[in-house]
């Protein structure tokens, strides 16, 4: 056995996940005789390439967010400017789509969303700045029997117990507005949607060893300068099996941040009503 140590960037560690996506069962499956929605997200570019629906530019690659969170506060996507969820149909992109498509959506189906967060017992949440929790919401609580792949990076992990939040909504209370109980925030404020218990979630330790057999730890987060979003792994196993995740470790080292593109806050809806956002702290 020998021993690797890596450190990835967010954009990196998202190429990794993504990869590990693709190469599931049950995503494979989906791709050849069922339906796969592909939901927006910071990962989303990533997760359609790796499905052979690719290259996406990397000026195009910021539209596949809809909400973010910026260091001014929680955002959007300009309302012009973003793309919808992504949805395929046995390997074929659904440029028109019907409602029978979600209308039958279940077992078989995969539905893919990149959560915020992840808590100390492997619960996933998702903010949703939407009334009513948005299409999130919906995909949780009415939609019960499709596949529900979580790819996240391991910089999302929190050592809280996500139902312990005021933020975090309930079957019964799903449908609130989350101005409702937050009266100070910067941007937009949001609730907590935690992903259900059939969630798979994918960090970059599942990945790894999804896609090279290994196992991996992480022994450092978040440095600084440019290595301010990254994740140190010890990586260990047969030395080949090392020396082929070394190989594309190095292949997609200096992989691009995302350009965003964040709403005018003076043509925004939610930005003129000071009780769907707090505004900025400048």
């Amino acid at each position: 056995m020998v021993v690797a140590q890596v450190v990835l960037t967010a954009p990196e560690s998202r190429k990794l996940i993504a990869r590990a996506v693709s190469q599931l069962d049950e995503v494979r499956d989906a791709l050849k005789r069922s339906k796969i929605v592909v939901c927006t997200g910071s990962i989303s570019p990533d997760i359609l390439e790796a499905l052979g629906f690719g290259p996406i530019p990397e000026e195009e690659r910021g539209l596949y967010l809809c909400g973010m969170i910026r260091g001014e506060g929680l955002c959007t996507t300009d309302f012009d400017m973003v793309r919808s969820a992504t949805f395929i149909e046995r390997g074929s992109l659904i440029e028109k789509l019907s409602r029978e498509f979600m209308k039958n959506f279940g077992a078989g189906d995969v539905y893919i969303k990149s959560p915020n967060i992840l808590d100390r017992n492997g619960v996933a949440g998702v903010l949703a700045g939407a009334p009513e929790c948005g299409g999130v919401g919906r995909m949780v609580y009415e939609i019960e029997e499709c596949g529900f792949i979580a790819p996240t990076l391991l910089l999302k992990s929190a050592p809280i117990d996500l139902y312990d939040l005021t933020e975090t909504v309930t079957p019964e209370d799903y449908k609130r507005d989350a101005s409702g109980f937050v009266r100070y925030s910067c941007g937009m404020p949001v609730n907590l949607v935690p992903l259900p218990e059939r969630a798979k979630v994918v960090t970059e330790i599942e990945a790894i060893e999804e896609v090279f057999g290994l196992s991996a730890k992480p022994i450092g987060m978040s440095g600084v300068g440019s290595g301010a979003d990254t994740v140190a792994l010890s990586v260990e196993g047969p030395e080949e099996d090392v020396q082929g995740f070394w190989g594309y470790v190095c292949d997609i080292k200096g992989s691009n941040p995302i350009a965003t593109y964040p709403s005018d806050c003076r043509k925004c809806p939610d930005a003129q009503d000071p009780n769907r956002c707090g505004g900025y702290i400048r």
